[in-house]
């Protein structure tokens, strides 16, 4: 936990030494979310005003809006974790002082990354989703034994393992652990996509190679950086609701949805340059940690069974 406090601390002072890094976030992580945050916003208040379920004669309609919508937004979200992967990849180059370049030049580095970046991220969050598919499965199934839900089986084996509370809670929480592993294999991918100037497969092997031979040391500095940054963050939008708390719905969901850029988007900021930081000090750890040297003796029998053979 102090370690990944110290990580963020020197993300944080990253992100605000560079003069045009700020305006990057601010351009394109937070209005890219709060429009996001408004656009799902926007459908649940249609929802609520007309107290009723779309029908399926507007799904389409509303799949059209929503892909018009998120797609430029998701686009313009993923050039500006571009942007701040390939200005903090100065923390890998081992430069000082301050970056000199441009707004412009930072955006036109920075928007060859962005189409990668988005695929990347759909390929890691469906790959997710599939680890996390037996999960909701166990989930569905417990509901609907509790009574929660309606029946989908009556399989009599299901049903008996089930009626075993302790076997079902130990059975999610290796799915959980399975689900935690494996999104920390592909924590690293988007910075080794900018940063390495990978492709989206060497990035996603990169980053399952680097995560499982530093693991324990990842995960623990991940671990430690995520709630520094996401707690506070929770804490503010909490505070900022029930101030708001009474005033008109579409009052407390506009200011609620541009809370949730601002403070999304500055902490998505610090976690990606944190991230970037982590992998440099995991990286200069192993570099120092010193080679098993064979002894002599060993050295010398394995030389004469070699000229024997």
């Amino acid at each position: 936990m102090q370690r990944g406090l110290r990580i963020v601390g020197t993300a944080w002072a990253f992100l605000w030494s560079s003069p045009v890094l700020p305006w990057a976030v601010a351009w394109l992580l937070v209005l890219p979310l709060a429009g996001i945050a408004s656009t799902v916003a926007g459908f649940g208040y249609i929802t609520l005003l007309f107290n009723s379920l779309p029908t399926s004669a507007d799904y389409g309609r509303y799949a059209l809006v929503l892909l018009c919508t998120l797609l430029p937004l998701s686009i313009l979200f993923c050039w500006g974790v571009s942007a701040v992967l390939v200005a903090s990849r100065r923390l890998l180059q081992s430069k000082s002082g301050r970056s000199r370049s441009s707004f412009a030049g930072l955006l036109s580095d920075a928007w060859p990354w962005a189409i990668p970046t988005l695929v990347l991220l759909v390929v890691c969050t469906a790959e997710l989703l599939l680890w996390a598919l037996p999960l909701l499965l166990l989930a569905v199934f417990w509901a609907e034994r509790q009574g929660a839900a309606p029946l989908l089986t009556n399989d009599p084996q299901i049903q008996a393992f089930l009626d075993q509370p302790v076997l079902v809670g130990a059975v999610a929480l290796a799915l959980v652990l399975l689900i935690a592993r494996q999104k920390m294999l592909r924590t690293f991918s988007p910075m080794l996509l900018v940063c390495g100037e990978l492709s989206i497969a060497q990035a996603l092997q990169k980053s399952s190679a680097f995560a499982q031979s530093h693991m324990r040391s990842a995960a623990g500095v991940v671990v430690g950086m995520k709630p520094v940054v996401v707690l506070p963050i929770l804490l503010l939008l909490a505070v900022v609701a029930t101030a708001l708390w009474g005033q008109s719905t579409l009052v407390f969901m506009a200011i609620i949805c541009i809370c949730v850029g601002l403070f999304g988007g500055f902490g998505l900021g610090v976690l990606l340059i944190g991230l970037t930081e982590a992998y440099g000090l995991l990286q200069k750890e192993s570099a120092r940690k010193p080679r098993q040297v064979t002894p002599p003796m060993e050295r010398v029998a394995t030389t004469k069974s070699k000229t024997r053979r």
